[in-house]
């Protein structure tokens, strides 16, 4: 990613600093900008537990006004009975955008948001849950006995390398998943680590900018020894 959008980013967020104390800033930028510095984000992702389509909008504005740079609006999804969000794309050049999510928390929080700088960050136990739910999927259905399995789930390189750091640097994946999360989820878990592309992922690992690079076999091997620890306490406890 280029240093422009990097220096816009950080624009961004001092523009908004003290202007959106009801959103918190979640997902890939808040690890790297305020915990692991560990590699460059391409957006800026908030969250808030009371979304309002209007307050989107005139943070929106503002936004815009502040920076004298347009704002478009590329994709929304604002019925109520689905997770409501609404994504921007800032204009930095002719050739660059930077991309803000505005979406509503569906999971909550696990502790409150610290606010750095006049923005709140999501705490890394909040982090953390949503890189879960969004590898694991949130949805579920019914098998052919009617037990409730999970369903859907993203497979990106960039999920898998922070979750990697999540587990190897703050709280071992088993030890969280049991801590955090339901069964359904640890399941999704199970299921994402044997159902991802491991070609794409380190495909998509060559494309990241990294600050410091880790070897994909590594990565590999602690999520194996991460999901036979929860297959194994899953057993205990049947």
């Amino acid at each position: 990613m280029s240093k422009i959008i990097t220096d816009f980013q950080d624009k961004v967020l001092k523009a908004l600093a003290g202007k959106i104390d009801d959103f918190y800033l979640v997902g890939g930028a808040a690890l790297s900008l305020y915990y692991f510095h560990h590699r460059e984000s391409q957006g800026l992702d908030f969250f808030t537990t009371s979304y309002n389509k209007k307050r989107v909008e005139e943070i929106v504005k503002f936004l815009s006004a502040s920076l004298k740079r347009k704002a478009d609006l590329v994709a929304e999804q604002p019925k109520k009975d689905m997770v409501r969000i609404s994504v921007y794309t800032i204009t930095i050049n002719k050739e660059e955008g930077l991309k803000i999510d505005f979406a509503e928390d569906y999971i909550g929080l696990i502790k409150p948001p610290k606010s750095i700088n006049g923005i709140n960050i999501a705490s890394l136990e909040d982090i953390y849950i949503k890189k879960i739910c969004t590898i694991a999927g949130t949805s579920h259905e019914e098998d052919l006995t009617g037990r409730k399995i999970s369903k859907g789930g993203r497979q990106s390189a960039k999920d898998f390398f922070d979750l990697y750091c999540l587990s190897h640097t703050f709280m071992m994946l088993s030890e969280f998943s049991f801590k955090f999360c339901d069964r359904l989820t640890r399941e999704g878990i199970i299921r994402w680590f044997h159902s991802y592309g491991r070609l794409d992922i380190k495909t998509g690992l060559l494309e990241l900018e990294l600050k410091k690079a880790v070897d994909y076999r590594d990565m590999e091997r602690h999520f194996k020894r991460e999901i036979k620890a929860i297959l194994e306490k899953e057993a205990d406890l049947a």
